[in-house]
């Protein structure tokens, strides 16, 4: 069950419904609909109404235990409404997209280095798909766990990873993938591809810093046409969590501040 705030445009009113409106507002209502097997709650609101305390209560009176989990166009700003966290789900679409650009850009492993920034050993489950792709991989992290990982793999497929304590050594790979903002200063190499989030920091090479997903057709008139669409997303996550939605890439990125389709980034890896 999901449910999100959609904002309607002001209605027309003669003065007299213009003045009622102006003392007493305007009442949120909601619309349930199924997609699938999903049910979604959209309640309709005038933008300028959010700021009156009855509205408010309407609100939270319709959503219910699913308040703090509603849905919200991206000019919310009220400290009312808890901003729902899409971060875990943006972190999977960045492992995606980059599998995407892996298996789509037909270089041998013999000519593709690739590095991992993993401080706290989040994405370790990463390491064997990785492996598929190149020749040498390196990952940087300060997290015992790796000791296990490595030998692991080395047992059951023969391959060496190189563990380092030290950042800059991943700096000469030809494909960084870095699901947390980078927060220091790293010499890449000017033909490195590197997949992280928010770019902090002024980097060398192909940096993707922001990814972009396609609202779907059937969602489109039930959220408000700014709400993020990772929102949507996580939220779907939320009551399906083996829906396929978990193996989504973006549809676009931005690379060094131009937003492009996935596909073409994929010259961004083979020059």
């Amino acid at each position: 069950m999901i449910y999100a705030l959609k904002f309607k445009e002001k209605a027309k009113r003669g003065l007299l419904k213009s003045i009622l409106a102006a003392l007493f507002g305007v009442k949120p209502y909601e619309e349930i609909t199924f997609v699938g097997t999903v049910e979604v709650h959209t309640v309709f609101c005038e933008h300028g109404m959010l700021k009156r305390k009855k509205t408010i209560k309407i609100i939270k009176r319709i959503c219910k235990e699913h308040f703090e989990f509603l849905l919200l166009p991206d000019d919310v700003c009220s400290d009312i409404f808890k901003k729902r966290s899409s971060d875990k789900y943006k972190k999977e679409v960045i492992k995606n997209t980059a599998k995407f650009l892996l298996s789509n850009c037909k270089l041998p492993p013999k000519e593709l280095s690739c590095g991992l920034i993993d401080t706290n050993a989040e994405f370790t489950d990463y390491v064997e798909i990785m492996l598929k792709y190149c020749s040498e991989l390196k990952v940087f992290s300060k997290n015992k766990q790796y000791k296990a990982v490595t030998n692991r793999i080395f047992d059951e497929h023969g391959a060496i990873i190189q563990v380092t304590g030290n950042i800059q050594n991943i700096g000469d790979c030809r494909f960084i993938i870095a699901p947390n903002p980078i927060e220091c200063s790293i010499c890449f190499k000017p033909s490195s591809f590197v997949l992280t989030q928010t770019q902090k920091l002024p980097l060398c090479g192909n940096i993707c810093s922001d990814y972009f997903l396609d609202v779907p057709h059937e969602y489109e008139k039930l959220i408000d046409k700014s709400t993020d669409p990772f929102d949507l997303y996580a939220a779907l996550l939320k009551e399906d969590s083996k829906n396929q939605i978990i193996n989504r890439c973006a549809d676009r990125v931005k690379v060094n501040n131009t937003i492009i389709s996935v596909t073409h980034a994929l010259k961004g890896i083979t020059g």
